[in-house]
């Protein structure tokens, strides 16, 4: 995987880590931006700019072909989208006698452009069932996220509904096409030894996770235990490889995968516990979901696609990577419950501090790499 492919997708990072920040402060400071405008903007670039474009980087390296054009597309398309969602959010927008979700509209490029990178990859004959599922499980989120603004355009429902599509789709980016490059990485560099009954429960039981949106007691009996045994099934299956990677993993010249895959442990545990205890379950509602998703982002996403980089063999490279990972998810404590446990120090200073240092960390190991060319 080429290192200049990796600049604008950690620009897109850097952006979304200030973005996130700024929503912080609208809460407790007024300031003039809509909050939920820049949650969306800040969500939808996270995602469209920066982990996206790394995953299609990776598969595009392993099937030796050339997306550069593709990959621009993604970029240009996730920094224009991100400035329409900081000002109208998914509102409709009156563009001449037309009323148009433009942030949604915009980001339809970044699905265009996904679908261009899918087929020159996919002409590349081989036979990868982790990059099929992978794939697959995308193409299923954007039928989710094309009936999204249709919905919307249409002032209307389609069965059964916007916010169902909504999670569909980010369950298949997140938990299907995502999760599935880094368990790629994982059994390519560990050499690890996973079925194909494996592959295909794990990339079939994904969508499962699609429930943990919705409040437990509303669901059917039927639909409940089917979403909780596919859960199970997936969580089960993901810690299993996890235990093999960390196996692989605790060597001194592997050592520095050993936090990502303890991480994935983690992940992988918590879905298991939130599927079986309804208490749990419940707490997917609120912030745990929000601190889910950067915990996959930060913890495994980022430094399992840092040490995948070309030549990046020095190993404070992907030690620095993961302290600056830990120091932006310490910026969530200063505005969470878990503020006490910094005693005096000022919450919002404090949160400032801990993501730019964080962020300042992963450049810098970016910057190092790039010297070792």
């Amino acid at each position: 995987m080429n290192r200049s492919f990796f600049f604008w997708p950690l620009l897109s990072f850097t952006v979304a880590i200030l973005s996130a920040l700024y929503y912080r402060c609208a809460f407790v400071c007024g300031l003039p931006l809509n909050a939920e405008y820049v949650r969306h903007a800040h969500s939808h670039l996270m995602f469209f700019g920066f982990a996206v474009p790394l995953a299609f980087s990776w598969w595009a390296s392993r099937s030796e072909v050339t997306i550069s054009r593709s990959l621009f597309a993604m970029q240009l398309f996730a920094f224009l989208s991100f400035v329409a969602f900081l000002y109208h959010g998914y509102d409709l927008t009156q563009i001449g006698s037309a009323s148009l979700p433009l942030a949604a509209v915009v980001s339809s490029g970044n699905v265009i452009a996904w679908y261009f990178a899918m087929y020159f990859i996919s002409k590349k004959r081989s036979n990868c069932l982790l990059r099929n599922y992978a794939g697959g499980l995308l193409w299923i989120g954007t039928i989710a996220v094309w009936l999204l603004p249709l919905s919307v355009i249409l002032n209307t429902d389609i069965f059964p509904g916007k916010q169902f599509y909504a999670h569909l789709f980010l369950t298949a980016l997140e938990e299907g096409f995502l999760f599935l490059s880094v368990l790629a990485i994982l059994i390519t560099r560990f050499n690890l030894s996973v079925s194909k009954a494996e592959i295909i429960l794990l990339g079939s039981s994904s969508l499962f996770l699609t429930a943990f949106a919705w409040n437990r007691n509303t669901l059917s009996e039927p639909i409940l235990f089917v979403s909780v045994l596919g859960i199970v099934i997936h969580s089960s299956l993901q810690l299993a490889v996890a235990v093999r990677a960390v196996r692989s993993s605790v060597t001194p010249y592997n050592f520095a995968w050993l936090l990502p895959v303890i991480f994935l442990f983690v992940k992988a545990t918590a879905e298991l516990l939130a599927a079986i205890f309804p208490a749990v379950w419940s707490l997917s509602a609120g912030g745990a979901r929000f601190l889910y998703l950067h915990a996959f982002f930060l913890g495994i996403f980022l430094p399992i696609f840092f040490a995948e980089l070309k030549n990046f063999s020095r190993k404070k490279n992907i030690y620095m990577v993961v302290a600056g990972a830990f120091l932006v998810l310490l910026s969530f404590v200063p505005l969470s419950p878990f503020y006490t446990f910094l005693g005096p120090l000022p919450l919002l200073p404090s949160a400032f501090v801990f993501a730019l240092a964080g962020a300042l960390l992963i450049w810098e190991s970016y910057r190092s790499s790039m010297k070792e060319r």
